[in-house]
């Protein structure tokens, strides 16, 4: 479906960014950054690195 991926691309939120890297990256942005891919369930072939947008999804290399 489309809203999936108006939703994957998303607005970066000022809220609860991550203390840990808070260099002006939300989740997902260093998520991306670190090419990886917010989902839901990873793939068997990748790790599951962190979460994306507050934790409902997760970052995925």
């Amino acid at each position: 479906p489309r809203d999936k991926e108006e939703r994957e691309k998303g607005l970066p939120t000022p809220l609860m960014v991550d203390v840990h890297h808070s260099r002006g990256l939300s989740d997902s942005q260093q998520c991306r950054s670190n090419h990886g891919h917010c989902r839901r369930l990873c793939f068997h072939m990748e790790r599951w690195e962190g979460t994306c947008s507050n934790g409902r999804l997760r970052c995925c290399r």
